[in-house]
Parts: structure tokens; sequence; C-alpha cells
């Protein structure tokens, strides 16, 4: 029997063994964790930082000495966006660090027991406040000496924009750039912010110091913008004028467009209308001086009157708008109100009559070649009869009709003239005609005996002129040089 007892009892010995083992292990785990619990009571734990230094497994007195090591010898690196880099000293703004008992208290603020937790990874940084102390004039006087601050020296940010991709033939969104304009202000707080938690490095980039631009590159309102232009400008427009062939930029089509918050395009009416007025300004001829040369070869200057070329802008604005919807390129003249002789030599080309009241004389050219001529009598040099100078043309032929005057009171006519050939240069009552009542034309006769304004010529003359004359022929009347 006592054999068998030693023999099932034999495999009990390496159980016992190794619970023996493990409970003293843990009995040396625990005294471990008890006796480095008790230590960190009076040391900072594992991977502790305080502004910056490290105070791992230290008192109190040692981490500020260690930062007071670490103070004196402070620099602080300053990286530009180029990667350049300034060196800011710690002595040059008079840096000193004033713990008190913030240390002692940042010490007994840690749970000793999580050193485990410590342990294992980076904790939080301690900061314990205004510890630091520094010159706060000296470091902005410094910064701002330092290259980078020069204004001469910084390249403005730029927006993202819409330009014209010849390549592409569209519009594209151009990315935005960012520059090197410094944010002073930001640049001031940033700095003094790191020195205070006495940081080694600091990138002015990354710390938000450089002014950025307003618009970038994937700005909804911009896109939506591109796509419009883009649907718009595939209708180019090409204007041809009697001596000049203007195509329409795309950069002004882009200013016809303009795009709702919600990323819809259309037309903008009123920057089309400003364009035809701008066009109009510039190639209009009514009313701006043109030069004329008489038929003895004076020069004389031609702004009255009512001949020559004037858009009509109303229709013109509507034209652009059907131009840009069809989304086709068009070649066109503008859309006129009044046009001229298309002809090199001035509105009035090479086809015009020529009236001299202080000859009072007329003559018809025919391009270029003289056809006709006569003595005149024109309007008495008064206030209301004188005849009008400056450039017309002939939009009404008559005849016979009866011209009236103005009614006086009773509403009645002040005077009527019965007249065979009657050829209208003016509404307001201003043409050719004959004149049966006179027996003599030219000289003096009209500085007393003067029509009411009316170009007044011997019957003969008058059907001549009838005969040949045709409406739209333009006529220029002046007065010495007065025209």
């Amino acid at each position: 029997m006592d054999e068998v007892t030693q023999e099932e009892s034999a495999p009990d010995k390496p159980h016992k063994r190794g619970i023996i083992a493990l409970t003293l292990t843990l009995i040396l785990l625990a005294a471990v964790y008890v006796a480095l619990g008790v230590f960190f009571t009076g040391h900072f734990g594992f991977n502790t930082t305080i502004d910056g230094v490290n105070v791992s497994m230290k008192t109190a007195d040692e981490a500020e000495q260690a930062i007071q090591d670490h103070v004196d010898s402070y620099a602080l690196e300053i990286v530009l966006k180029d990667g350049d880099k300034q060196t800011l000293s710690g002595s040059d703004i008079n840096l000193d660090y004033r713990p008190g008992d913030r240390i002692q208290s940042a010490l007994e603020d840690q749970n000793s027991w999580l050193w485990p937790q410590r342990l294992i990874g980076q904790q939080e940084p301690v900061e314990i406040g205004s510890a630091v102390m520094f010159d706060a004039s000296a470091l902005q006087d410094l910064v701002t000496a330092m290259p980078f601050m020069d204004p001469s020296a910084q390249i403005p940010p730029a927006d993202a924009q819409i330009v014209f991709d010849k390549e592409k033939d569209e519009y594209v969104v151009v990315a935005e750039s960012y520059g090197s304009v410094i944010d002073t202000d930001a640049v001031y707080t940033k700095i003094a912010e790191a020195v205070r938690k006495l940081q080694s490095a600091i990138n002015l980039d990354e710390a938000g110091c450089y002014l950025k631009p307003s618009v970038s590159e994937d700005n909804a309102a911009l896109q939506a913008k591109a796509e419009g232009c883009n649907k718009y400008i595939k209708a180019g427009i090409t204007y041809v004028f009697s001596d000049e062939i203007v195509p329409v930029s795309r950069e002004e089509e882009m200013n016809w467009v303009k795009v709702a918050a919600d990323g819809t395009a259309s037309l903008d009416k009123a920057a089309i209308k400003d364009f035809v007025a701008e066009l109009a300004k510039e190639h209009d001829t009514i009313g701006t001086p043109r030069s004329f040369t008489t038929h003895d070869g004076q020069t004389i200057q031609v702004t009255n009157g009512t001949y020559g070329w004037k858009i009509n802008q109303d229709k013109e604005v509507s034209q652009i708008l059907s131009d840009l919807e069809a989304g086709e390129d068009v070649t066109r003249e503008p859309i006129f109100g009044y046009t001229g002789n298309r002809s090199d030599a001035g509105d009035w080309g090479t086809t015009y009559v020529e009236v001299s009241i202080e000859d009072q004389h007329m003559w018809y050219y025919v391009d270029g070649e003289q056809v006709f001529e006569s003595d005149v009598v024109t309007g008495l040099p008064v206030e209301k009869r004188e005849t009008c100078t400056g450039a017309y043309s002939v939009f009404e032929k008559l005849s016979p009709t009866v011209l009236k005057g103005p009614e006086d009171e009773d509403g009645e006519p002040e005077w009527e003239s019965d007249v065979r050939y009657w050829m209208r240069i003016t509404w307001s009552g201003t043409g050719f005609h004959d004149a049966s009542w006179r027996s003599k034309f030219g000289g003096d006769i009209y500085k007393n005996g003067g029509s009411h304004g009316c170009i007044n010529m011997p019957y003969e003359k008058a059907e001549e002129l009838y005969d040949i004359i045709n409406l739209g022929t333009p006529v220029i009347i002046y007065n010495g040089t007065k025209a």
C-alpha cells in the first residue's frame, strides 16, 4: 500500500513548485509596483515633460534645474515658408524662468500609482503657466528686424481666378498662390506663444502666419462661373465696321456672365448694355468732329448734324443676347440706327452735297466728280431763321408740296409756300426747294432777305437736283469754318 501511495503523489510536486514560483513573482511585482509608486510620490513619472523639457524620474528641484538649464541656453528656430530659418536667442529677449511652487504643485498633482500607464506611452505635456518671462518689446523689435519681415521681400498672395486656356479653348480655374506676405500680428503672437512654451522651433506657415488668398481653387461660385462662361463663350462675336474688324474678347464676354448662389449661370444684361454703350462711344460718329475738305481745298471740322453712324443700342443688346444663347460664332455689323457711306473718305464718302453759306453756293459731287452746282439763298442770319450747319442727309423728296411755318396763337401757320421740288434734310423743316418768288440768288441776299432756314434754289436748278439726287445723300453745310 505504501508504494502505491508514493507513486500516486509524485506528479503533484511540479504543480506545487509552479504555484510557488507564480506566488513569488506576484509578490515581487507587487513590491516593485509599491516601490515605484512610493518613488513617484517624490519624482515625476515616466515620459513627463514640463514646458517642453523632459523631467522624467526627476524630483521637483531637479526638474526646476533642468528647465532652468534649458532656459539659459534657449534658442527658437523660426522656419519660413521657403525653408529658410532664423534663430531667436533667449538672451536677446531677457528670457527668465520663475516657476515659484508650480513645479512642486505639478508633482503633487500627478497620481504616482499610475506609473505603469505613464510607462506605456507619451503623456500629455505639462504646462505650468506664466513661469516664463521675457521682454516683449525686445522680442517685437528683434522679430521686426528679421529679413523675412521686410515688405519689399514679400510676394502677395493671389486669388484663384478664371483664365482662358487657348489650348483647351475654354475657361479654366487657375489655383490660388499663397505668396509670402507676413501677417505681422500673427507672427508676434505665435512667436511669443512658442517662447512661453519653450518650443525649440516654430514653422510660421503651419502656425498660420502668412496671409492667405481669399478665393481658393475649389470655390463653388468660381467653378460655377467658369462653367457658365464656357456655356456662353461658344458664341464668338466679331464686329465689322467700314474700316476695321473688331472681335469681342473672351475676357469681355466673361464679364457678361453672372452666377447665382446656386451656381446657375445667366447673362448680365446690364453688363452687356455697358459694353454696347462703350462700343457706341468709340464708333458712333454723329456729333463727333470729322474733317471735311471743301471745294476750294480748305479743311474744316464738322461737328453738328444728324448724318453719320450711330448704333441702336437697345437692338444691339438684344442681338448680343440672342447670339450668345445660340452659342454660334457670328461676324456681323452692329445694328445701326443711322448709317453713313462706307468709304475711307469720311462718313459721307465721295458722293455728297456741299453748301457754303458764306459763298451762297452749293455743289453736288458723285464719286468725287462735280455733277451739279447752283447759287442759293439760305436762312436769314437771325435766331430761329438761320440755316443749320453740320452734316445731314436727304431723307424725303416730295413734288409738289406746301411748306408751312410754325403755328400762331390762332393755330394757323405763320406762313405757307407752295413748292414744286422739296428735298428735306431735317425734321425741323430745313431742305432744298425751288423759290419761284425770287428772281435772284447768291450774293448777299440772305443777309436781309434770307429764307426761314431752307436752302432756296432757282426753279430749274431745283428740278435738276430733284431728278439726280438720291435719298440718303449726305449734305454738308458750313459757314466759313463752322459746320
